[in-house]
């Protein structure tokens, strides 16, 4: 198996292969990182949202927030040098995915509309923050994190340890 760099081809057995680009190939590594990167920015700005749309100083959700923004941040730096992302993108996604929360609190603060009373939008944009983070973990983390069989039992102790404490702080706040 070879490939011929200018045509882009593979080649096997002396067969050429036309347009199997190995460019596209590496694409749809970095599209999955794309996807992971846009699903955790949509989440930012929707609990930042969640944070401006609230009448009174929400605490409890910034508290919520900060416990796992610097997860959020060390998996998404993670997916992208795993799908082997340029250094220079990375800090630039990485920069722009640290702007998102407080654009979502800007967001927020617009919805809010001067109106100081518990409104639909901010239990409506909580809930979407909140769907997004379980899905990106759910459907994009844990599974690939859980494939490879190194260190299972550490693994599962440290989502179970994860689980059990985020419920903790779910009955704090």
């Amino acid at each position: 198996l070879s490939v011929d760099a200018e045509m882009g081809d593979l080649e096997c057995s002396g067969n050429s292969v036309a347009h199997a680009h190995v460019d596209g190939m590496l694409g749809e590594f970095r599209l999955l990182s794309g996807v992971v990167y846009i699903a955790l920015s949509f989440h930012s700005i929707m609990e930042g949202v969640a944070i401006g749309a609230q009448p009174v100083a929400a605490w409890n959700i910034f508290v919520a927030i900060i416990a796992h923004k610097s997860l959020a941040a060390f998996a998404l730096g993670l997916e992208f040098v795993t799908h082997g992302v340029g250094a220079r993108r990375l800090l630039l996604c990485i920069i722009l995915f640290s702007c998102m929360t407080p654009f979502g609190i800007f967001l927020g603060w617009l919805t809010l509309n001067g109106d100081n009373v518990e409104s639909l939008t901010s239990g409506v944009f909580t809930a979407l923050s909140s769907g997004t983070f379980l899905y990106v973990a759910t459907m994009e983390i844990i599974p690939q994190e859980l494939q490879d069989r190194k260190h299972q039992f550490l693994k599962n102790l440290a989502l179970c340890v994860g689980f059990v404490g985020f419920g903790a702080l779910g009955l704090w706040v």
